[in-house]
């Protein structure tokens, strides 16, 4: 193999701006994310490699000499993938699918390790540290993924810095922060129950926790509300983790069969990158 790799990183404007952004707020920035950027592409040619080794051992233990063995059937017979191989492919696609979801859509510093990866230092963690009940970034980041999750390319989703959605006119994913707020006011003015960022606050009932909408456009303002309203639900019930995560989404009693399942899927998400640490 080639020892001289080159790393590459797929970019939109919306990530080329929030990259431009990011780096004049932490000068370190950009030696982070590059780091961050080749811990996990040599830890994925690491796993290639590994799993092409014993993909061929595999292959060789099953070739029989001709002389040994009669040919029963010339049709083609399907075999179960190995363990091992379906589990180094998962590791792989779920550690792409993190640092896609690092390049495009987040704009900030993972570090990437072999078998996982961490939001210690990113604006997840901030926001967390900056809240009263002090989630684990990792469930902020579950919600956002829940909430804003769009295509990032090659099967992956990742979540969506400025997405918009509302009844009349649905989701909207502008490329741009200018992009986004250009027609934030026309969402807005269609439907006050317009969601609006990451993590999709609601304007009707949250707009009130920032001066301007679009300051909801700022993935760290909204990630920081994001986590004000989730410490709301969790104050609320404090003995039902379910509820607690389902009052996200609503809160309002009549919806609790909503609450639980939307708290189900968030669950699931935050279990699986859990598993990755």
């Amino acid at each position: 193999m080639d020892k001289t790799m080159r790393l590459q990183c797929r970019v939109t404007p919306a990530t080329q701006e929030l990259h431009a952004h990011l780096e004049t707020i932490d000068p370190d920035y950009r030696g982070k994310r590059l780091v961050a950027m080749a811990a996990l592409y040599l830890s994925m040619i690491s796993a290639t490699e590994d799993a092409k080794s014993k993909q061929a051992d595999i292959q060789q233990d099953n070739i029989v000499a001709d002389d040994k063995k009669e040919q029963i059937s010339n049709e083609p017979v399907s075999r179960p993938v190995a363990s091992w191989i379906r589990g180094q492919m998962f590791n792989i696609r779920i550690s792409s699918f993190i640092a896609v979801s690092a390049c495009i859509a987040i704009g900030t510093s993972v570090s990437a390790k072999a078998n996982g990866f961490s939001l210690k230092g990113t604006m997840w963690e901030r926001a967390s540290m900056a809240s009263v009940c002090k989630p684990d970034p990792l469930l902020l980041y579950s919600l956002a993924l829940k909430e804003s999750k769009t295509s990032a390319g090659k099967g992956m989703i990742a979540p969506h810095p400025f997405a918009l959605r509302n009844e009349p006119s649905g989701a909207l994913y502008p490329n741009t922060y200018m992009d986004a707020k250009a027609v934030l006011g026309k969402y807005i003015a269609e439907d006050i129950l317009t969601d609006i960022g990451i993590m999709q606050i609601n304007y009707r009932w949250n707009g009130n926790r920032v001066a301007r909408p679009e300051f909801l456009l700022d993935p760290e303002v909204n990630i920081r509300v994001g986590a004000e309203i989730l410490c709301e639900s969790i104050a609320q019930y404090p003995v039902d983790m379910q509820l607690a995560i389902g009052g996200y989404h609503t809160r309002n009693p009549k919806r609790e069969l909503d609450a639980r399942e939307y708290a189900s899927n968030v669950l699931s998400i935050w279990r699986s990158l859990q598993r990755l640490k």
